[in-house]
């Protein structure tokens, strides 16, 4: 390994907890207060999974 991915390797081993913890908080914030959707401008940080259409929609396209 160069010194290049052996920096992001460690980046994402330090970071990566990080991110665990705010998507644990902000899902946790979403169930408490039912929210189906948090935003932060213009991303999309949470959704609830059962307001997903993707399998309804891949049925009407004939492909599943």
């Amino acid at each position: 390994m160069d010194s290049q991915e052996q920096i992001l390797k460690k980046r994402e081993e330090l970071v990566q907890p990080i991110l665990d913890e705010v998507n644990a908080a902000i899902q946790a914030v979403a169930k408490e207060n039912g929210y189906q959707f948090i935003f932060d401008e213009q991303v999309l940080l949470f959704k609830d999974a059962t307001l997903d259409i993707t399998k309804l929609v891949k049925t009407k396209l004939g492909l599943q």
